[in-house]
């Protein structure tokens, strides 16, 4: 366990300053149940942030900046590291150095406070509290946190019965975990007009949903994984949530009422685009343009015989790709 105070002039501290004491502690750290080596800094506990890739967390190191970046994980299974529970050395007996250092620590974007010791990161046990309950017993001097789950609630019941379907689970609550190996979704041809709850499925790779009655996809925005995705015969008018799909390799999006393709040019990995019956963003968004641009009549008879070629009725707009797809009109005497 460690012991080690907080420097009053840290600007001033150089790396490798020895900062504090690393004290033996008959105190236990658990995760979900699960122990996990365990320190102590300031009489709180302390954990090496590189373990708890063994209970649900990924660990990212970025060297460049020399930062650790620390993100719940809940696809991944517990693996917990085996934790000797005898007590080898009196409780406050030294066992080591607690050391500056300059590596910056982010638990979901939240920087923490780091230290070093015997060259790994360590962080205060507590600061898990954004991951789930913290607490402490006092009797059994366990420091423990249960770890929350993400529990997926959909909005559209549609939706939430084709989920269901895939999951062969009828009935109670669905959790994020339970996504895991869903990579591929067809949700085409069903009602559904809300995507919510979709955004938790991390692994999605393949969505389908054609001619549904959707128009807004802002939760298809966090599905960094789409490789696929087609959404024809919708009314779609904002495809600002798929610019940040940027590992899209095909996108299908006829048959919508897309107001800007702007959106559209950072998916540098498209291989496979159609949008508007075009197969290029320059062609998609002079269709588009096309569309805006609406016909009025002052002769009353051209009128007429345009809108019986075009079947369209009274009040329908006549815009110019209709015109453009005129080949034969014909206005007689009398008209």
């Amino acid at each position: 366990m460690l012991s080690t105070y907080t420097p009053t002039f840290a600007d001033k501290m150089k790396i490798g300053d020895d900062i504090g004491d690393v004290l033996a502690t008959d105190i236990v750290a658990k995760v979900n149940g699960w122990g996990i080596p365990s320190f102590n800094v300031d009489n709180s506990t302390a954990i090496k942030a590189s373990d708890l890739r063994y209970y649900g967390f990924d660990v990212i190191w970025d060297e460049t900046n020399r930062e650790v970046y620390i993100k719940r994980n809940e696809y991944l299974d517990l693996n917990p590291l085996s934790v000797d529970k005898s007590q080898k050395h009196k409780v406050g007996t030294k066992l080591g150095d607690v050391l500056f250092t300059d590596i910056k620590t982010y638990m979901e974007g939240r920087q923490v406070k780091s230290f070093n010791v015997n060259g790994s990161t360590m962080i205060y046990f507590r600061e898990l509290k954004d991951f789930g309950t913290v607490a402490w017993d006092e009797a059994q001097r366990i420091a423990s946190v249960t770890l929350k789950e993400t529990e997926i609630k959909f909005e559209d019941k549609v939706l939430e019965a084709r989920v269901r379907s895939y999951l062969g689970k009828s009935k109670g609550e669905i959790y994020k975990k339970d996504t895991a190996w869903i990579y591929s979704l067809d949700l085409s041809y069903l009602e559904i007009t809300n995507m919510e709850g979709l955004q938790h499925f991390d692994n999605l790779s393949y969505l389908y949903a054609d001619r549904c009655k959707l128009k807004d996809i802002a939760p298809l925005a966090g599905l960094k994984n789409l490789v696929y995705l087609s959404l024809q015969g919708n009314n779609i008018t904002d495809v600002r949530p798929i610019e940040k799909l940027t590992a899209l390799e095909y996108l299908y999006l006829n048959d919508n009422p897309i107001e800007d393709l702007s959106p559209l040019y950072s998916l540098s990995k498209l291989r496979e685009l159609s949008v508007a019956g075009k197969v290029s963003l320059k062609e998609a968004e002079e269709e588009i343009k096309k569309a805006k641009i609406i016909i009025s009549f002052k002769d009353k008879a051209i009128e007429r015989a345009v809108r019986e070629q075009l079947n369209k009725a009274n009040g329908q707009s006549i815009n110019l790709i209709d015109a453009q797809s005129l080949r034969y009109l014909g206005i007689y005497e009398g008209d």
